[in-house]
C-alpha cells in the first residue's frame, strides 16, 4: 500500500501494529491490520525501502506512529548499501565494454 493509504487506515484506526523489517542492509515497513499484514509500497507498486533505520523511523513518526516493533532477523549489518551499489555500476560498465 502506498503512503496515502497507510495514513488513511491509520486516521481509520486499521492499523493495529506497525514494524520496521530490516531485510540485508536495507529496511521496510509493514502494518498489521484486522485483514493481514500489508507493506508499505511506492506509487510504482514496488516495496519502499530505507538504507538506514533512522529514516524508516523518521518516516513512520511522520505519519503519527509513535511505537513500532523492530524485526532485525534479516539484517546483514556489515553489508554496506553503497558498496553494493558500487559493485553493480562497476559490472554495468564491464558489460557494457564487452558489447
Amino acid at each position: 500500500m502506498n503512503e496515502k493509504t497507510f495514513r488513511t487506515l491509520i486516521e481509520a484506526g486499521a492499523v493495529k501494529k506497525v514494524s520496521i523489517v530490516a531485510q540485508g542492509g536495507r529496511f521496510h515497513v509493514e502494518a498489521r491490520t484486522p485483514n493481514g499484514s500489508l507493506t508499505a509500497l511506492t506509487l510504482k507498486g514496488d516495496v519502499k525501502t530505507w538504507t538506514s533505520l533512522d529514516s524508516a523511523a523518521r518516516w513512520v513518526r511522520s505519519l503519527g506512529i509513535g511505537t513500532v516493533s523492530l524485526m532485525l532477523a534479516g539484517w546483514q549489518c556489515g553489508r554496506s548499501v553503497k558498496a553494493s551499489y558500487l559493485a553493480a555500476r562497476e559490472l554495468d560498465l564491464l558489460r557494457k565494454r564487452l558489447r
